[in-house]
């Protein structure tokens, strides 16, 4: 139960509804509605308890937004990385003539690799077994003349 206490010298000032009541337990002279109401009843308890979940929502946005911003980022490094990898990569090289692959698949074995004579770096092991005079062995030839 609040317990109101005013003076007639405030009373002839401001008048009844003016701030002249004083609650024990307040701090300040308050007008008669506020000073009967209670601020920690039942409705301040609400108050507070939506002042706190408006902080927690916040928060929660926060880090949400905080983990999307960190998966954007490491996937653009990821990328970035992939992207550097492939520029920095060597190009398989090619047959001249055929333009396959110069070496078979790991996975498949090709017979003329081991019938080929020993790579130019130009020509894969098909098109220089198939030559008569390999351009290797022509070019070992011709030098040696």
């Amino acid at each position: 139960m609040p317990i109101l206490v005013t003076t007639l010298d405030r009373l002839r000032e401001h008048g009844p509804l003016g701030p002249v009541w004083f609650r024990f337990g307040h701090r300040t002279w308050q007008a008669l509605t506020d000073a009967l109401d209670n601020p920690d009843d039942v409705r301040g308890f609400r108050r507070r308890a939506a002042q706190r979940d408006q902080l927690r929502q916040q928060k929660r946005k926060q880090e949400e937004e905080q983990r999307e911003r960190e998966i954007r980022e490491a996937r653009e490094h990821w990328v970035a990385q992939q992207a550097a990898a492939e520029a920095a990569r060597q190009p398989d090289p090619v047959c001249e003539k055929c333009e396959r692959p110069m070496e078979s698949s790991r996975f498949e074995a090709d017979p003329l690799e081991d019938a080929a004579p020993p790579a130019d770096g130009a020509h894969c092991a098909g098109c220089a077994s198939s030559w008569p005079n390999p351009p290797a062995a022509s070019a070992a030839r011709s030098a040696a003349w």
